[in-house]
C-alpha cells in the first residue's frame, strides 16, 4: 500500500476527540507588511542613490546613508519575498495539544494542522526550545540569552492523518524538568516556543508556536 493510499484508509477512520488548546502561528500577514516597507525602502534609496552618487564622500552622512539603506533593504526584501511565498503555498498554521498537558515534566501531545502540501516534505522535524532571559548583575538590566533545554523528534510522513483538505502533524514531546515555567513575576522571563520544520523542493514548510507551559 503506497503512503497516499495509507492516508486515504485513515481519512475513513474515526478521529480521537479530547479537549483541545489552539494556538495559531505567527501571523504570516506580517511578512506582508515587511515586504511593503522593504520594498518602499528599496524604491526611495535606489532613487536616492542615483541622485547623490556623483557626490558621493565616504566622510559626508548625507550621501552615505542612501548607500546603507540600500545595503540594508535589498536583504529585508528577499527576507519578505520568500516569507509571503510561504504564506502562500502553506497558510496559516493551527497547534491543537490536549489541554492540561502543557506542564514542565510532562509530554505535550496533540497535532499540527497544516496545509496538504505538507504531505510532498522530505522529512519532518519538531524541535522544542526553552530559553530565558538573564539579567545583567550591573545594570539589572536583560543582557544574555540561555538555552535551558532543547527537544527534536522526527516525524515519518506515515504519521501524518488526514483532517478534510489539511494533515495533522502529530506532536509528543517530552517538556524537560531542565526547562521552567514561563510567565512566572518571580523570575527571568522564559519563553518556550515550538517549531515545525519539514524538507521540501522549493520553499520548505515551517511553523513557529509560542508555548504557555505551567
Amino acid at each position: 500500500m503506497s503512503f497516499l493510499q495509507q492516508l486515504e484508509k485513515k481519512r475513513d477512520e474515526p478521529q480521537r476527540e479530547v479537549e483541545l488548546v489552539y494556538i495559531n502561528s505567527r501571523p504570516q500577514w506580517l511578512s506582508l507588511i515587511l515586504l511593503t516597507v522593504a520594498f518602499g525602502a528599496t524604491i526611495f534609496s535606489v532613487i536616492q542613490l542615483t541622485r547623490l552618487l556623483p557626490l558621493f564622500d565616504r566622510n559626508d552622512f548625507q550621501t552615505v546613508w542612501p548607500v546603507l539603506l540600500c545595503v540594508l533593504s535589498f536583504p529585508a526584501l528577499a527576507f519578505a519575498v520568500y516569507g509571503v511565498g510561504r504564506w502562500l503555498k502553506f497558510g496559516e498554521s493551527k497547534l491543537c495539544y490536549e489541554n492540561g498537558c502543557n506542564a514542565v515534566g510532562s509530554h505535550l501531545r496533540g497535532y499540527v494542522l497544516a496545509n496538504s502540501a505538507v504531505v510532498n516534505a522530505t522529512e519532518i522535524n519538531v524541535k522544542i526550545v526553552c530559553i530565558q532571559a538573564k539579567r545583567n548583575e550591573y545594570n539589572g538590566k536583560y543582557s544574555k540569552i540561555e538555552e535551558l533545554c532543547r527537544v527534536t523528534r522526527k516525524v515519518l510522513l506515515s504519521d501524518l492523518e488526514v483532517d478534510g483538505d489539511k494533515y495533522r502533524i502529530p506532536i509528543q514531546l517530552l517538556l524537560p524538568l531542565s526547562g521552567k515555567a514561563a510567565y512566572s513575576i518571580s523570575q527571568e522571563p522564559v519563553r518556550w516556543t515550538l517549531t515545525v520544520h519539514g524538507e521540501m523542493p522549493g520553499i520548505d514548510y515551517c511553523a513557529k508556536f509560542t508555548l504557555h507551559v505551567n
